[in-house]
C-alpha cells in the first residue's frame, strides 16, 4: 500500500522508536520524500518552513534508519518505526580529547616542576591551574 499523494500532496508522519514505541516527532512528507525512504531505508521528510526535501540526521547527525511503515485505513496519515542512529563527529572529539590531555599533561609537568622549587612556586601553580581550568570550563565544545 501506498500513501494516497492525490487527496493531499503533504501527509502527515509520526515516527516511533522500533524498541520503545516512542513517538520521536511529527513530520510531513511528500511523494517525493516518500520515494526516498524507500530508496535510502532512512527517513525523508518535506519542510514545510524551508520548503525543500530535508533527510533527517542531514545536519544533527541523528539519522532514522526505518524499521517498518503502516498506513492509516484512509491512506494519508503514515507511521514509521525507526531505528535513531547517532554519528559522532570523530576528529572533533578526538582534537578535543587531544588538546584536553595536552593541557592536563602540562599542569602535572607545572605543578611538579615548581613545586620542587619552593612553597610559593607550588601556591603559583595550584592558582595557575585553577585559572586554567576555570577557562576551560567556560569554553563550549
Amino acid at each position: 500500500m501506498r500513501p494516497d499523494f492525490h487527496k493531499q500532496e503533504l501527509i502527515p508522519v509520526i515516527v516511533q522508536d522500533y524498541q520503545t514505541n516512542q513517538v520521536l516527532m511529527l513530520a510531513y512528507t511528500n511523494e517525493v520524500a516518500f520515494e526516498k525512504m524507500l530508496e535510502t531505508g532512512e527517513t525523508w521528510f518535506w519542510s514545510r518552513s524551508r520548503q525543500k526535501l530535508w533527510h533527517k540526521g542531514e545536519e544533527s547527525g541523528h539519522f532514522q534508519k526505518i524499521k517498518g511503515m503502516r498506513l492509516d485505513c484512509d491512506q494519508d496519515t503514515l507511521l514509521v518505526f525507526v531505528e535513531k542512529l547517532v554519528m559522532l563527529a570523530i576528529p572533533e572529539l578526538t582534537l578535543v580529547f587531544m588538546m584536553n590531555l595536552f593541557l592536563l599533561m602540562t599542569l602535572i609537568f607545572l605543578v611538579s616542576w615548581r613545586s620542587k622549587s619552593s612553597t610559593e612556586s607550588y601556591i603559583q601553580s595550584k592558582n595557575l591551574i585553577r585559572i586554567i581550568c576555570l577557562e576551560r570550563a567556560l569554553i563550549k565544545y
